[in-house]
């Protein structure tokens, strides 16, 4: 449980502090490096040259990355919710086991939330907005 930025991104802060490893998108698209054109819309955000998912600047509502594929510029990544409620407290850590929620109600890997399919059309503006 908490914040451990190698495994998980805290829900507070959109999964920004996520600095794990994972380079493959939730549709199993490679991510592109930041050091690419479209990273460079991020100055000063802290991304290391490398192909890993990342919320620079909490663009959007979770961490995701930029990809080479000829329909979409970017996707979002499979990146687990570290539970971030500082009280302890709650039914579960934030990645693992077979659903539920976090003590702070964020929903864990596996669950579905219709909340975050809202937040895609403000998320493709705000990294469009970016980009341009």
């Amino acid at each position: 449980p908490g914040s451990n930025p190698s495994d998980c991104g805290c829900p507070t802060v959109f999964q920004s502090d996520y600095r794990g490893n994972k380079g493959v998108t939730e549709n199993g698209l490679a991510c592109l490096p930041w050091s690419s054109k479209h990273a460079a819309a991020f100055p000063n955000a802290g991304l290391e040259n490398g192909a890993f998912c990342r919320n620079p600047d909490q663009v959007a509502s979770r961490a995701f990355c930029f990809v080479n594929h000829p329909d979409i510029m970017w996707d979002y990544c499979d990146v687990s919710m570290c539970d971030d409620d500082a009280s302890g407290g709650g039914s579960g850590g934030g990645s693992g086991g077979g659903g539920g929620t976090t003590g702070n109600q964020v929903p864990v890997p596996g669950c579905v939330t219709t909340a975050r399919y809202y937040q895609v059309e403000e998320d493709i503006a705000r990294i469009a907005d970016q980009v341009d």
